[in-house]
């Protein structure tokens, strides 16, 4: 019972120890952080194929540079800046006003034509609600819009998205940091001017783990958008596709073509969405322009839905729970019925996975499958090796003797068959001795069949402690012990055998009040 309690203690700390390690080690293991991620992204689609986008989605126009408008304006990559100054003069009336108008460009360097810029320059300070985009390079410089945008617009924000390890963007920098503050991004600046916002005042709680945007007006609560502990980033909660924004082609709002409500008071996106341009990314969603990324955590802010994981502890103890759940079924049940369950118990976590995620919750279903999976396995192969070991043990119970331990007889006459044909194969010595208890027969009349017991058990256990791995000992008759000897001599024999006369000689034994004296004699040959 004890030995059974201190095993089932020793399966708790190991289940404790690698939970522990996974729940710590897991961002820096490739090999099992890419199918986490993998399988959030499953539940991310499974949601969007369920549910309806948000209403919001209606509140933003993408405005796409596609491959129509390059032929129409007659124009190849990169198109002039004066076509940009056409467009936001196309939306100035007061019909057609959007709240706010965030570019998916960097207008880096120059024209080659200085009229190109002013006249962008003049559209963007008449426009006074336009954010240009900015990016980092990969030194991490921050690559600016040439200084008359900067000064025309309403402000310019970071275009950059941080990729996972398996090179899918599912997370935003809503402030890249340094050890200061460096720049916003785009669709923070965007945000921040529709719902007129001191963004300049933000301030970071820690506590909350979360940026906090003060209002203008005193009297409307701060934005906050929470950020992960570590890397400051926030998760992006992609709630629908590219085809299901409203996505008007450049050319057409060059022409007047789009009717004014289609603008008006709407947060307007405009980039490129075509892969000639090498704009596409790889999303949990499936492939998409960068306008729809913004797009979706722009809803998550509007939303002020954002995908946030169940903290660690309680996973931890969610997992540590299922390991041992995992471990009793199997300990319990046959392997038929322990799979069964096992199965319902991930079955279970995966229904209450896919709930959690309508709540924007995302739990580590991939961790849970993986611990009672790997439970089941090697309680399965424990159980195996134990049937094994166990057969093993009482195969040799049925060839030992239960009261000294030594091999019975019948093995006794195989085993020396067998050492004597390896003998003479490998052309070495063996020997055989024997001892016999001196006056054993005459001690248990006296004293006793338990002190002869006792008597057998402490000759035997010398015999094991002082002989070599390879020796065979074994109970011949009563009061006789055989020891097969390989790779012994004759003269080998002799000194094995007084050193064992001599060590039981010397022993003392108490028992019931009394000191157990014993003596054995012994006689060896050498047989090969």
């Amino acid at each position: 019972m004890k030995q059974r309690f201190i095993s089932r203690l020793i399966i708790l700390f190991c289940i404790i120890i690698l939970v522990s390690c996974y729940i710590s080690y897991l961002p820096k293991i490739r090999s099992i952080f890419i199918p986490y991620l993998k399988s959030t992204d499953l539940f991310l689609n499974f949601r969007y194929q369920h549910s309806e986008v948000p209403k919001t989605v209606k509140d933003i126009v993408l405005v796409d540079i596609d491959e129509d408008t390059l032929n129409n304006v007659g124009q190849r990559w990169p198109i002039k800046r004066d076509l940009y100054a056409r467009f936001l003069n196309n939306l100035l009336g007061p019909e057609y006003r959007p709240s706010a108008i965030a570019i998916d460009i960097a207008f880096i360097g120059k024209s080659e034509q200085p009229e190109q810029d002013d006249t962008l320059a003049s559209a963007l300070k008449a426009s006074n609600n336009v954010i240009l985009g900015t990016y980092f390079d990969r030194t991490g410089k921050l690559i600016m819009p040439e200084g008359i945008f900067v000064d025309s617009s309403r402000g310019f924000g970071c275009l950059n998205y941080p990729r996972d390890l398996d090179y899918v963007i599912r997370r935003a920098r809503a402030v890249v940091f340094d050890k200061r503050k460096i720049d916003y991004c785009l669709i923070l600046r965007t945000i921040s001017l529709f719902k007129n916002l001191d963004i300049d005042n933000y301030f970071y709680d820690e506590d909350l783990h979360a940026i906090k945007i003060p209002s203008i007006n005193k009297n409307d609560s701060a934005l906050t958008i929470p950020l992960e502990p570590y890397e400051k980033t926030t998760r992006v909660n992609y709630f629908a596709r590219f085809k299901d924004f409203k996505v008007i082609p450049f050319w057409k709002v060059l022409k007047n073509l789009e009717p004014p409500e289609t603008f008006k008071n709407k947060i307007v996106l405009l980039g490129t969405a075509t892969e000639l341009l090498h704009d596409i990314y790889p999303t949990p969603l499936g492939l998409m322009p960068g306008l729809a990324i913004n797009a979706n955590f722009l809803i998550s802010v509007l939303t002020n839905r954002y995908l946030q994981g169940v903290p660690a502890l309680i996973t931890w103890m969610i997992l540590v729970i299922a390991a041992i759940l995992a471990a009793s079924i199997t300990a319990r049940f046959s392997k038929l019925k322990s799979l069964l369950l096992c199965l319902g118990m991930i079955l279970s976590a995966m229904i209450t996975t896919a709930v959690l995620i309508y709540h924007d919750i995302i739990f580590d279903f991939f961790g849970f499958a993986l611990t009672v999976t790997m439970v089941f396995l090697v309680s399965i192969i424990y159980k195996y090796f134990a049937i094994i070991f166990e057969r093993m043990r009482l195969n040799k119970m049925a060839l030992t003797d239960p009261l000294t331990g030594a091999y019975i007889t019948p093995y006794f006459e195989v085993r020396l068959n067998s050492e004597i044909r390896n003998a003479k194969d490998a052309k070495t010595a063996l020997s055989l001795a024997i001892f016999e208890i001196d006056g054993l027969a005459e001690l248990v009349r006296s004293e006793g069949e338990l002190y002869g017991n006792e008597i057998m058990k402490n000759v035997s256990g010398t015999l094991k402690n002082n002989s070599r791995p390879s020796d065979t000992i074994c109970l011949l008759e009563n009061n006789k012990f055989g020891v097969i000897l390989p790779r012994t001599g004759l003269d080998g024999a002799k000194k094995y055998a007084d050193k064992i006369k001599k060590i039981i000689e010397n022993l003392s034994v108490p028992w019931q009040g009394k000191i157990i004296k014993m003596a054995v004699s012994a006689d060896v040959s050498l047989l090969s």
